[in-house]
């Protein structure tokens, strides 16, 4: 999206996407590691035990699928600036609810589940700034291309939308499995 967006003349908000590109390298790794790392906890205190492995290699839950869907069909669209607008709105979903998940997190399962949380506490940290930076860049965006705000509503609006359906495949699991 990044370099897409500078072959648009969108130079500087390209360059954050390229950059912002670079930091979010590596994060799957970190959910890997605590989603394994949580059931290994899991497995050690409640019963029947889950198999991280069975877990990890199940089909993508149609939310997930979305949402990568998402991306690309952002990434190689007519407007792949609209980029931002996920990132403004997944990210700030992190800064308003991930303290509360956090919190709620502990409460519910206990204080020594948080250690296993870093995915969620590395998130909520970072992407204060992340936020505010996206905000800029949606200001910017609008500010020079002011047409562009239905497609920029439309692919936050869809960003939640598959945040809210994997949520909702999440639930599904819990109450069926």
């Amino acid at each position: 999206a990044g370099e897409a967006t500078r072959g648009m003349g969108e130079i500087e908000v390209g360059d954050h996407l390229v950059k912002h590109s670079i930091h979010e390298m590596g994060h799957h790794l970190l959910f890997l590691n605590d989603a394994r790392n949580l059931i290994e906890w899991w497995n050690g205190i409640y019963s029947p035990h889950l198999d991280s492995g069975a877990l990890l290699e199940r089909d993508w839950p149609s939310g997930v699928r979305a949402y990568r869907d998402l991306h690309e069909s952002t990434v190689r669209g007519k407007l792949p600036f609209c980029q931002v607008a996920i990132e403004y709105e997944i990210e700030r979903l992190s800064i308003v609810y991930g303290p509360y998940l956090f919190k709620l997190t502990g409460e519910k399962l206990g204080k020594d589940v948080i250690k296993h949380l870093s995915f969620l506490s590395h998130h909520i940290e970072l992407d204060v700034g992340h936020t505010q930076l996206n905000r800029f860049l949606l200001q910017k965006l609008l500010k020079g291309r002011p047409d562009s705000l239905p497609q920029l509503i439309e692919v936050g609006r869809s960003a939640l939308s598959c945040y809210s359906q994997f949520l909702e495949n999440a639930l599904a699991q819990c109450f069926l499995s």
